[in-house]
């Protein structure tokens, strides 16, 4: 399954997270947001890419532990005190 970003961004990193988890890719968005997209095959960005809202960053199945339609998805904002994590649901419209 195609993974798209939910949010319109700049690709602030792609990193190889060994076989159990595939690619990782994180995307930087305005007001100090970031979300994490994990478990991709050989993602289709690259780092500094600009990407709009449904842009496919790649696809499901990277990794061994996580089966392969499974995507892990987190959310951060990034703060003076931190960057603690975030509810992602309404990023997808929950």
């Amino acid at each position: 399954a195609a993974v798209r970003a939910v949010q319109t961004g700049r690709v602030a990193a792609v990193t190889y997270l060994g076989a159990n988890f595939g690619y990782m890719v994180a995307l930087q968005h305005g007001g100090n947001l970031v979300s994490i997209y994990v478990n991709l095959r050989q993602p289709l960005v690259d780092l500094g890419d600009t990407v709009q809202q449904g842009t496919v960053l790649g696809y499901l199945g990277g990794g061994t532990l996580t089966p392969p339609d499974v995507l892990q998805f987190y959310a951060r904002r990034e703060t003076s005190s931190g960057s603690p994590f975030v509810d992602p649901a309404p990023l997808l419209g929950w």
